[in-house]
């Protein structure tokens, strides 16, 4: 409104030089200078649709995308908290099968390069596993700075909680998807500058955005159902897939204890074990992970782009 209430007055005190003047050339030039001046203030006006209440959306847009990358990194932190864990079973299973090498080298029935071999595994767990123990640690620093923690500081990082199932079974995809094209911040700010457009061409340029952008926020959120539908679908594949190692371990168990095993498969069972519960708390954070990215989308972080 400014802009072109300073353009009106510019309008509105313009007056064509008489040919006859004897300034005429520089009255000419000023008129000239005067209307390019006016039709660039219009110009500016007609660009300028922002205002207080899409500076605050754009606050709010931040606000919750910040509250969204905090959750993914506590998925992320618990992630890598299961990847160790399986590293250091890696370690064992490694240094068990490098110690039977020695013994086996001793008794003549090994040879030197299958003892190196084993010790490139060791080492090679060894540094994967450092590798990891670092990468967690930067992590947990991020997360706490993010969270207002100074760096260093000694904080208890809890558990994520379980996935939610029940609330998946009572989703219904045609109204999130309406929620969520109502809820997109990004949505409301295209309609917010649609309302504040000047020109009638800024305001269907506009126009055309927001109705490609809707069409494609609606896409996203059902996009991101179905991923979270195939994460739940790989959830209960992993459950399964433990139960059939958690009744293998224990048979294992049973066998170590009547001597009838030798430690070398025992430490295989145990790893394959291990291996199965990592892999169910990895897809639970990767079905918690697209729960979040679904929740977000429909209150109203889905991408129009």
């Amino acid at each position: 409104d400014d802009y072109y209430d300073a353009a009106d007055d510019i309008y509105g005190s313009l007056e064509y030089p008489d040919s006859s003047d004897s300034d005429y050339a520089s009255r000419l030039s000023s008129y000239l200078s005067s209307q390019i001046q006016a039709d660039n203030l219009r110009e500016q006006g007609d660009d300028n649709v922002e205002d207080g209440d899409v500076k605050k959306l754009e606050y709010d847009k931040t606000e919750a995308g910040l509250v969204k990358e905090a959750q993914e990194l506590m998925i992320s932190y618990w992630s890598q908290t299961y990847s160790l864990e399986s590293l250091e079973q890696n370690k064992i299973q490694a240094q068990s099968s490098y110690d039977q090498t020695l013994t086996r080298l001793s008794a003549g029935m090994s040879t030197q390069a299958q003892v190196l071999s084993a010790r490139e595994a060791v080492t090679s767990a060894d540094a994967s596993l450092l590798s990891a123990q670092s990468s967690l640690g930067q992590t947990k620093e991020t997360l706490c700075l993010m969270l207002g923690w100074t760096y260093g500081a000694q904080v208890d990082i809890g558990d994520v909680p379980e996935p939610d199932l029940e609330g998946m079974a009572a989703i219904n995809l045609d109204e999130d998807v309406s929620r969520g094209v109502e809820n997109n911040y990004s949505l409301k700010i295209l309609e917010k500058k649609i309302a504040n457009a000047k020109s009638g061409t800024n305001k269907t340029s506009l126009e055309q955005s927001l109705k490609s952008q809707k069409e494609t926020a609606a896409s996203s959120i059902k996009n991101a159902y179905e991923s979270m539908m195939i994460s739940k679908s790989d959830y209960e594949q992993a459950l399964n897939a433990y139960e059939i190692e958690a009744a293998a371990m224990e048979t294992a168990e049973r066998k170590m204890a009547a001597g009838t095993m030798t430690r070398n498969d025992y430490v295989t069972q145990q790893t394959a074990f291990a291996a199965a519960q990592v892999n169910v708390r990895t897809q639970k954070l990767a079905l918690l992970k697209a729960q979040l990215e679904y929740r977000w989308s429909v209150d109203g972080l889905a991408s129009v782009s």
